[in-house]
């Protein structure tokens, strides 16, 4: 005796299904990963906060914090700059600078 059971399968939601699975899986080897180089970099972070955000914004905020004090007077030379540069153009700046001009 042979029995007929019809099967749907609906092949869309299994390809779905399979993709988020996939991806899952690529997020988390990725989470690791950056995780165990974060360790490896600096294990500082590590110890307050289980966490691969709090090592990278660990590490970002130390690097900034180098870069200032490394380029301090270029970074106030160049803003200086800007800021003349911005004044210049408004209207109270022009006629202060054309009253200096007539006398």
């Amino acid at each position: 005796m042979i029995i007929n059971i019809p099967l749907q399968i609906d092949e869309a939601t299994f390809e779905q299904k399979v993709r988020d699975d996939y991806s899952e899986n690529v997020k988390q080897l990725l989470l690791a990963k950056v995780d165990q180089v974060l360790k490896e970099y600096d294990n500082r972070y590590y110890t307050q906060s289980k966490s691969w955000k709090n090592g990278l914004e660990y590490i970002i905020t130390q690097n900034i914090a180098i870069f200032i004090d490394d380029h301090k007077d270029e970074i106030i030379e160049m803003a200086a700059d800007k800021l003349a540069d911005r004044l210049a153009r408004t209207k109270k700046a022009k006629a202060i600078l054309e009253d200096i001009e007539v006398k």
